[in-house]
């Protein structure tokens, strides 16, 4: 797509964004804008949660017209587009589809570099004086140039990425293909696609940017090891479903980093209960241990919040097969705010009563099965 910008668009266009902007999302402002004829990296960012209702005129990623379960943000913005084009987009659409759905791509084989899990981590270091929505979009112009790469990967990479080209690669790069997978979702993935596309600045890439992408990483590392360190300090108490034997922990966040600190802090608890009151719209999130077998539990969760609050509980499908309930301003949770939420002892009350309900209903059936 052209990148020449017409006298009459703005050198700085503004857009309206989610709060914290995830990756995907990112993508989706770097088609947006080259799609235009404009440069993705000089627009002005403004927030949902900071910056109230925008001009009517202003564009917006995924604010008020939300994409439908199954899509993204992403897939969205390309449908605007001519129809050859939106077939151009079509894996990497499928893609972040399928990650928005699972959240694979910051896991396993990604998990270590991937850009995906970073972004939302990196809106936790800001610095001290610098205001939130400064730091907002300092994040998201420092990993544009990431995304719009992701996106050109995807469109070259038919022609470009081949088992010879990945194979001279190793031989030249083994340090950076040792450290895994060279999806460009991740930190050598990345570097592998700019070898492949700007060939000649690679090696001040590797010496410039590559480098501070591997100090972010460890920044990354660093803070979630001190919020390990932090809660656990902290001695929470937790609930205990005495028939079930489930352990739950209810905390109120102050990173989005705690509720997977809080798993590896407390090794006992089965499920995080996290009622983040920072945005505009509190947001709360029901999170299982994965290796845990209470699928079971996660599913009578789901069922009575359902039914005493229908339009305010989303589950969300993991590849374990467990489901993750999230209620409050994300793009694929009901922005519809949940009273119980808005209350700890009204929250884990439900949960602890669901829960004697469901042993109660389990005793009565097993009981039944031996008369």
């Amino acid at each position: 797509m052209a990148r020449n910008i017409p006298r009459h668009k703005p050198k700085h266009p503004d857009v309206y964004m989610t709060q914290g902007p995830t990756f995907e999302k990112v993508c989706a402002l770097a088609v947006w804008a080259l799609a235009q004829g404009l440069f993705p990296e000089r627009a002005r960012v403004h927030f949902e949660d900071l910056d109230g209702e925008p001009a009517a005129n202003m564009p917006d990623i995924d604010v008020r017209e939300h994409y439908p379960i199954g899509s993204s943000a992403f897939e969205q913005q390309v449908l605007k587009f001519q129809a050859n084009e939106v077939e151009d987009f079509a894996t990497l659409a499928g893609i972040l589809n399928h990650n928005n759905a699972t959240g694979y791509l910051k896991e396993g084989e990604y998990q270590r570099w991937s850009f995906v899990r970073l972004i939302r981590k990196s809106y936790d270091l800001r610095i001290a004086g610098c205001s939130v929505k400064t730091w907002r979009q300092k994040v998201i112009k420092k990993i544009l140039p990431v995304a719009e790469t992701v996106v050109l990967f995807h469109l070259v990479a038919p022609e470009l990425d081949t088992p010879a080209t990945r194979a001279l690669f190793a031989a030249a790069y083994p340090a950076v293909v040792s450290m895994g997978t060279l999806s460009p979702f991740t930190l050598q993935g990345y570097a592998y696609a700019q070898w492949l596309l700007w060939p000649v600045g690679f090696q001040k890439f590797l010496s410039n940017e590559f480098r501070y992408w591997e100090k972010q990483f460890a920044e990354i590392k660093r803070v979630r090891c001190e919020r390990v360190r932090a809660l656990r300090a902290a001695k929470l108490p937790m609930y205990k479903c005495e028939f079930t034997h489930t352990w739950m922990l209810c905390i109120e966040p102050e990173t989005d980093q705690d509720a997977s600190a809080a798993f590896e802090a407390y090794p006992d608890v089965d499920i995080v209960v996290v009622r983040d009151l920072r945005p505009r719209v509190p947001r709360a999130a029901i999170l299982p241990r994965e290796t845990r077998p209470i699928m079971r539990e996660m599913h009578a969760i789901h069922v009575a919040l359902a039914k005493r609050e229908p339009d305010a509980w989303y589950a969300l499908a993991r590849p374990s097969g467990m489901s993750f309930l999230l209620n409050g301003s994300t793009s694929r949770a009901p922005k519809v705010a949940s009273a119980l939420a808005a209350s700890e002892a009204a929250l884990m009350g439900t949960i602890l009563v669901t829960l004697e309900d469901l042993w109660r209903r389990h005793d009565a059936t097993k009981a039944a099965l031996t008369t």
